[in-house]
């Protein structure tokens, strides 16, 4: 069971720890109980916190990794809004475009909200202009490679890709 390479020691680590303590959960369902072998967990952990010697804290990662794999619960606790659970990408929110097509009687109907969203909208347009003029300040300067050339028009906001 090992770990994609794009990941570091550090990282394995962590999601190693955070697995082991979801899987206690299933595990032990008193409370007391679990948060009991949590912290004997959590001391196996710093236990080896401080291991100078990257070898070895690669083969006491993977031995962790292979006890955890024995271990686990048979049947773990899956959020209902995650990947596997019973609500994921059920009743997906619809997208912010879809306000801008309704209809003025219907926005009507919710002034106060439209409002701040018009707001909103205004307040994220003047930050992505001002982002933008200083990210073509510093590629004026040298300091980060210029960005694409514009189309222009009314597409200012894609971008022209040689072929």
């Amino acid at each position: 069971m090992a770990a994609s390479p794009l990941l570091t020691q550090q990282q394995r680590v962590l999601r190693l720890y955070k697995k082991a303590v979801r899987h206690l959960q299933c595990w032990y369902v008193d409370r007391v109980e679990f948060r009991y072998q949590a912290v004997l967990l959590r001391a196996r952990f710093d236990e080896q916190k401080n291991e100078k010697d990257m070898k070895a804290a690669v083969r006491c990662l993977e031995a962790g990794e292979k006890e955890f794999w024995e271990r686990q619960h048979p049947q773990p606790y899956i959020f209902i809004d995650s990947s596997g659970g019973t609500r994921y990408e059920r009743n997906i929110p619809s997208p912010e475009w879809v306000l801008d097509n309704w209809h003025p009687a219907e926005r009507a109907r919710y002034p106060t909200y439209f409002a701040r969203r018009e707001k909103r909208l205004q307040d994220e347009t003047a930050r992505w202009k001002e982002l933008v003029a200083e990210e073509e300040k510093l590629a004026i300067e040298g300091k980060i490679p210029p960005p694409p050339p514009r189309l222009g028009g009314e597409h200012d906001d894609q971008f022209y890709v040689p072929k």
